[in-house]
């Protein structure tokens, strides 16, 4: 349950998706930012940093409501919010926003992102706000 009072409680209560990473870490997308369980001791005590949306803050998330979490094959952390989509960079414990632009074609097709995922062969998806997009080997992903 989260607790406001609390900085090491989960962001927010409603959870859209839930991601173990192969380092082990428990990554959670709530409506309200990210929250991470790093190592064994924080998940045995329970005790999350969370990501949340700060507007006056670069490199952080651009959007409060984060919709969907994926570890690519190559290891990098992506969370997909209302308003594009996010790379996690663990050297600067920073994101890197990706959003639609209308000046490249290899950009998103829309900022909402609903789900990402990966396929077998490296091949990356994403489901869009009223659109799909498949890019095999996305430059970016």
């Amino acid at each position: 349950m989260t607790d406001r009072n609390d900085s090491t409680s989960l962001s927010d209560d409603f959870v859209t998706d839930i991601l173990e990473t192969a380092e082990h870490e428990i990554w959670v997308s709530t409506t309200l930012g990210v929250s991470v369980l790093k190592d064994q001791e924080a998940i045995e005590k329970g005790r999350f940093k969370s990501y949340r949306h700060s507007p006056e803050k670069r490199a952080r998330l651009n959007h409060y409501r984060t919709t969907c979490l994926l570890q690519s094959e190559n290891g990098n952390i992506w969370v997909g919010t209302l308003d594009g989509l996010h790379r996690f960079d663990p050297g600067t414990d920073a994101f890197i926003l990706y959003q639609q632009s209308l000046k490249s074609p290899n950009s998103l097709a829309n900022n909402t992102i609903n789900a990402i995922f990966e396929d077998s062969r490296g091949n990356y998806g994403s489901a869009l706000q009223g659109a799909g997009k498949i890019q095999p080997r996305h430059p970016f992903l």
